[in-house]
């Protein structure tokens, strides 16, 4: 068993912020992790500490069993207590811990060009990586990185932002 992240991205239009994808990173890269908010490795300084849900995100319910967290895709808040929370057209699971959020002026910050510093390292496909590599291949994260630059062309870096939490 594994720590997984679940991530979508939002724009902030007309004041408030709307979902336009979800799912947006789907690998498991403890590095990422670490990246984006210091979880599972500490081998390359955080963007930021976790800061919690956005206050302006409309989220359902948090299921006391388990802690986790489900994001209302359309910005409703509608009441959802009868237990149909697996509707994945009406919301997104955010995880169940380290929930955070940046924007994209944080992420594009972020020194993605750096050459990773190890000897040798295995992907989790196996596939051998070597001294030189950017970061943003190391990690896997370019398609990210294309969507926060793109979306940021259109409402501006300060108007999009991730929301992210993870599983264990």
């Amino acid at each position: 068993m594994g720590c997984d992240i679940h991530m979508i991205a939002q724009v902030k239009r007309d004041g408030a912020w709307k979902t336009t994808q979800i799912g947006v990173y789907d690998g498991r890269c403890y590095d990422l992790f670490g990246i984006l908010a210091g979880v599972r490795s500490h081998n390359f300084d955080p963007i930021a500490d976790p800061k919690g849900i956005p206050q302006d995100l409309a989220i359902l319910p948090v299921d006391e069993y388990d802690g986790t967290v489900r994001v209302t895709l359309d910005g409703s808040e509608e009441d959802m207590s009868d237990g149909d929370y697996n509707d994945d057209r009406a919301s997104f699971w955010l995880g169940d811990h380290s929930h955070s959020y940046l924007t994209a002026k944080e992420v594009l910050a972020y020194d993605w060009d750096q050459l990773v510093d190890n000897e040798e390292y295995f992907d989790d496909e196996e596939n051998l990586k070597t001294d030189g590599t950017p970061l943003h291949e190391w990690v896997s994260f370019d398609d990210v990185l294309t969507l926060m630059r793109f979306l940021s062309s259109q409402h501006g870096e300060d108007n999009v932002r991730l929301v992210f939490g993870f599983d264990s």
